[in-house]
């Protein structure tokens, strides 16, 4: 006995190019999730001790 078909499945059992609205969401997920990672990276630096760069002149005997 055969199973039915399910119409809604349909569309995922073959590969398809996705139509411009299945885009725009993905564009609109992705620029979501890429704003909230900025804004969480600016929130590491806001809170993370940055200490002074002291540019020092490489020792005589340093081994290269």
């Amino acid at each position: 006995m055969m199973t039915p078909m399910h119409t809604d499945l349909m569309k995922y059992s073959t590969p398809t190019p996705a139509t411009s609205h299945e885009r725009q969401a993905m564009r609109t997920c992705r620029k979501a999730r890429r704003a909230a990672f900025f804004i969480f990276i600016a929130e590491v630096f806001s809170h993370a001790h940055r200490s002074p760069m002291k540019s020092t002149r490489p020792r005589a005997n340093a081994v290269l």
